[in-house]
């Protein structure tokens, strides 16, 4: 077993566990987004009433906020943050709702659901 680590430097071993944890990060992330599709069945239009705009370190990122009507009820909705702009105020996007907590949405726009903030 020794003799297995003298072939990794302390560098290239802690690269290597970088690497495994994104890899990780990355399997949940996905799955959580890919759960949130199959759940958000029924299709609706929502409005995009405004554009978050945040900066940080790295630039700005984006975060749409939808507006939509669901059973009657008006709902409002942020969308998933984003360094890319997407969309414009009042554009009219289609999404899909979870019928049985209808503040959870899907947009296909997004390419992915909301997920976490990291």
């Amino acid at each position: 077993m020794k003799r297995l680590f003298k072939c990794f430097s302390l560098g290239g071993i802690v690269f290597l566990l970088i690497g495994i944890l994104l890899l990780i990060s990355g399997y949940f992330l996905n799955s959580s987004s890919v759960r949130n599709k199959k759940r958000c069945t029924v299709e609706t239009e929502a409005v995009v009433e405004r554009i978050i705009k945040k900066r940080d370190d790295d630039g700005f990122t984006y975060t749409p906020v939808y507006l939509y009507n669901y059973e009657g009820k008006s709902v409002r909705v942020n969308g998933t943050e984003s360094s890319r702009w997407i969309f414009d105020e009042g554009e009219k996007v289609k999404i899909f709702v979870d019928p049985d907590k209808p503040n959870v949405i899907y947009c296909s726009k997004e390419g992915h659901q909301k997920i976490l903030s990291l």
